[in-house]
């Protein structure tokens, strides 16, 4: 799991994606809408 956090806070650092808190537990989503849309098409 902790190369997966590293990769995710990498894309963070490059405002690829943004992350929320909540108490230890960070959620990462992506910035952009229109990658998120791409990856919503893809189901």
């Amino acid at each position: 799991m902790a190369s997966a956090s590293h990769h995710l806070r990498k894309l963070a650092n490059q405002n690829i994606l943004d992350t929320r808190r909540e108490g230890k537990i960070i959620y990462y989503f992506i910035k952009d809408e229109e990658i998120r849309d791409f990856f919503n098409q893809l189901g």
